[in-house]
């Protein structure tokens, strides 16, 4: 979780919401919208088809693919951090609170 958290922060929630704000200011800047991942934890959302977008990205909608940037199993830890993302241990909390520069609760 600790490592989701921190590449989360660090890759994907400037688009995505992150620990600072969980709506980004670009929810609304992008057609079709940016799913608010840590608004709105996509519990229902297949984890396979998460990994898919995330790794080739998402055509005609400003969603980069990732591949070659993230690798496959960092990848997977940002999707098992966003997965969780409303039910952190206190560490991974901790640790994504840190990522964003914000103090430890």
């Amino acid at each position: 979780m600790i490592a989701g958290a921190q590449k989360y922060e660090a890759h994907c929630a400037v688009c995505h919401g992150g620990a600072t704000i969980h709506l980004s200011p670009l929810e609304n800047k992008f057609s079709p919208k940016i799913p608010q991942l840590v608004n709105r934890v996509p519990h229902n959302d297949p984890d396979g088809e998460f990994w898919l977008i995330t790794k080739h990205g998402y055509r005609l909608s400003g969603m980069p693919a990732w591949d070659g940037i993230l690798s496959d199993d960092e990848i997977w830890k940002i999707i098992a951090f966003v997965k969780h993302s409303d039910k952190l241990p206190p560490e991974a909390k901790a640790a994504w609170r840190a990522a964003a520069g914000l103090p430890s609760q």
